[in-house]
Formats: C-alpha cells, structure tokens, sequence
C-alpha cells in the first residue's frame, strides 16, 4: 500500500511489516479484492467457503467490472532516447472505501479540500519534452 504520510496516521507507520490479524481487516483486505480482481478469489481451503460466500454476498451488488485500458506509446523516452514502452492504467477511483484498524485519517471539510490533478513539475517536464501536450 501507498500511503501520503502528511494525511494518513496509525499504527502502520511504525514499521515496514503490519500483520493483519484483525478479522476486520482481513475482511476489509479480502473484499478489495472482490471490487478489484479481474477473474479469481483465492482462499486457503474448503473451511472458508462459507466466509467467502458470506463476504461475496454482501459485497456483489457493488461490484463494478474494472475498465482498463492498454496502450503502447511509440513516442516514449527513456533517459532522452526513443523507446517502446507499455502503458497500462486502471480506473481513476477505487470504488470500495477501505476501512484498516492500522491506518487512520483526518478527514477535511470539503470546503478545505484542494484537488490537483498533476503534479506541476511533470507537466512542465511533458511540455518541455512534448511542446503539443495538452493539461486535461
């Protein structure tokens, strides 16, 4: 996980590893994947079956199918040099709101919320790089 640390606190800030024994945030974690696998759930053996159907049931009319798209940039540079690269990206948004024990935030008035979609610095540099980029 990736986490901005100026906006989320908790328990997972103090070290690398988290172990997850919750069965909240096993939970949480298990139906993530639901919203965002694209064919398969896992599971250890048979004696979580009836958990996994407990789980899909209560989070299958929420599901929404993933829209990803493939594209292969021909025009691509890497260290200033052409290069064929792929470009793989997933939907913008998560549509499922993760709750971990180990990871808390603040939430900010919506008055207060400031939203930028680029980095200024990248799009300085796609300009530079490529003077017919265009800021969406």
């Amino acid at each position: 996980m990736l986490l901005d640390e100026r906006v989320y606190f908790g328990a997972y800030k103090d070290t690398v590893l988290i172990d997850v024994i919750s069965k909240c945030d096993v939970s949480q974690l298990n139906a993530l994947q639901f919203h965002h696998s694209l064919n398969a759930i896992y599971f250890a053996d048979e004696s979580s079956r009836e958990y996994v159907e407990d789980l899909w049931n209560a989070h299958r009319l929420s599901v929404v199918p993933l829209r990803s798209e493939f594209r292969i940039l021909t025009d691509a540079l890497v260290d200033e040099k052409p290069a064929e690269c792929v470009y793989h990206s997933f939907e913008p948004q998560i549509n499922f709101r993760l709750d971990l024990s180990f990871v808390k935030c603040s939430p900010i008035a919506e008055a207060d919320y400031k939203f930028a979609r680029r980095s200024p610095e990248l799009v300085e540099e796609e300009r530079r790089l490529h003077p017919d980029f265009q800021d969406e």
